[in-house]
C-alpha cells in the first residue's frame, strides 16, 4: 500500500491540569513511523495549570499541530467527544496527556484495522511509565495478536474492561454510529464504549507487543480514590443502560451479568471505608454499591467494614490482585516460550 492510499489517521490529546506531561504525549505522536496522512491534536478542558502555555509552546515549534481550547469545563467524556469529532480522518487515536505512544503503535495498527474490517477498535500491550518517566514492567493480555468477534467480545466484557489500558485506535464510523462518548458515563467511559462496540456488532484486533507507554500513579493523599463514587455510577449505568440489554437483545443467560455485579461490589466494598471519606459520603458509597450488586456477601462484607477490618480486606483484596497478574504473566511468557521451541 503505497503512501498516497494508506488510512488517514489522528492522534488526539484530551489534556486537563497535567501540564508537565503534554509534550512527551505530543512528541510521541508527532515521532510515529508512519507514511500515511497523520495529524495530531490536543483539547485543553479549561486546564487551571500551565496546560495552556505549554501547548502554545508546542503550536509556536510545528504547526502540525491542532489545538482546540474548551472555554469552560466539559469533563473527560464531553472533551474527548468534542475532540474525537473534530478530525476527519479513517482512524482516530485516543492517548492521553500523560500517556505516550512508541513509534510503530500508528503503524502496527492500521495495519491490523486494515486486514479486520469488521473491527471497532484496536489496542495493544503497553510499557507501565511512572511520574518521573522510568519505563517499568510490560502489561500485555492473556491474548494472541489478531482479531475478536463481536459477540466474543461481548461476553468476555462482563469480567471488566479487556484492554490493558485506554490507549486505543478506533474506526472513525465506528465512533460516529455511537455518537462517541456524549452522554455516557463520566467515568469507566471506555469501558462503557467497549461494551457498546460491541453490542453494535463490532469486534476489535489486539497486536501482542508493547507500543505504547501508559502511567501509572500512585495515590498520594487519596486525591484519585475521591473518585469513587463516580466509578461506581459509571458501573451502574454500564450495567444497567448497556451491558444487559445487550445480552438480553440476545436471549443470553444474565446470570453472569448479575454474578458479577455482586462480585464488584464485594470487591469495592473495603475501600469506601477508608478513613479519607467522610461519614456522609460513606453512606453514599455504600448506597451505591447496594444498588450495584447488593447480596448476602456484600451485606457481610459491609458489616465486617464497620467492625474496622476494611484495611485489612482491602490489602488482602490487593494480594489476590497482584498475584492474579503475576500468574498471568507468567502463564504469557511460558506461552511464548513454547510457542518458540
Amino acid at each position: 500500500m503505497s503512501a498516497s492510499t494508506r488510512p488517514s489517521v489522528a492522534i488526539c490529546i484530551p489534556a486537563y491540569n497535567q501540564a508537565r506531561f503534554l509534550r512527551g504525549a505530543v512528541e510521541s505522536a508527532w515521532s510515529q513511523e508512519y507514511d500515511g496522512a497523520l495529524e495530531v491534536w490536543v483539547a485543553d478542558d479549561a486546564s487551571t495549570d500551565d496546560t495552556a502555555a505549554v501547548l502554545a509552546t508546542l503550536e509556536r515549534e510545528d504547526d502540525r499541530l491542532r489545538a482546540i481550547r474548551q472555554p469552560t469545563n466539559l469533563g473527560l467524556a464531553g472533551n474527548v467527544s468534542s475532540l474525537m469529532r473534530s478530525p476527519r480522518t479513517d482512524y482516530l487515536v485516543r492517548l492521553d496527556c500523560d500517556d505516550e505512544l512508541c513509534p510503530r503503535f500508528v503503524s502496527g495498527l492500521v495495519n491490523l484495522m486494515s486486514s479486520n474490517s469488521d473491527a471497532g477498535y484496536a489496542h495493544s500491550g503497553v510499557l507501565e511509565l511512572d511520574r518521573d518517566g522510568r519505563t517499568g514492567e510490560r502489561r500485555q493480555l492473556a491474548r494472541s495478536t489478531g482479531f475478536q468477534p463481536a459477540d466474543d467480545a461481548l461476553r468476555a466484557s462482563v469480567s471488566g474492561y479487556r484492554t490493558v489500558a485506554n490507549i486505543l485506535m478506533f474506526r472513525r464510523e465506528a465512533l460516529e454510529r455511537l455518537d462517541f462518548y456524549d452522554g455516557r458515563p463520566e467515568s469507566a467511559e471506555d469501558y462503557d464504549l467497549a461494551v457498546r462496540m460491541a453490542d453494535a456488532g463490532y469486534g476489535n484486533v489486539y497486536l501482542d507487543q508493547p507500543l505504547a507507554k501508559y502511567r501509572v500513579w500512585e495515590d498520594d493523599g487519596g486525591a484519585r480514590s475521591r473518585r469513587k463514587a463516580l466509578q461506581l455510577e459509571g458501573y451502574l449505568r454500564i450495567f444497567r443502560e448497556s451491558m444487559e440489554p445487550a445480552w438480553e437483545r440476545r436471549g443470553w443467560d444474565t446470570r453472569p451479568v448479575r454474578r458479577q455485579r455482586q462480585w464488584l461490589a464485594v470487591h469495592h466494598c473495603a475501600h469506601c471505608f477508608g478513613s479519607q471519606y467522610t461519614s456522609e459520603e460513606r453512606r453514599q458509597l455504600v448506597s451505591l454499591l447496594r444498588e450495584l450488586g447488593d447480596g448476602p456477601r456484600l451485606r457481610l462484607r459491609i458489616k465486617l467494614c464497620e467492625l474496622g477490618l476494611g484495611p485489612e480486606l482491602e490489602k488482602a483484596s490487593h494480594l489476590r490482585g497482584r498475584v492474579k497478574s503475576r500468574l498471568k504473566a507468567a502463564v504469557k511468557v511460558l506461552g511464548r516460550t513454547r510457542a518458540n521451541g
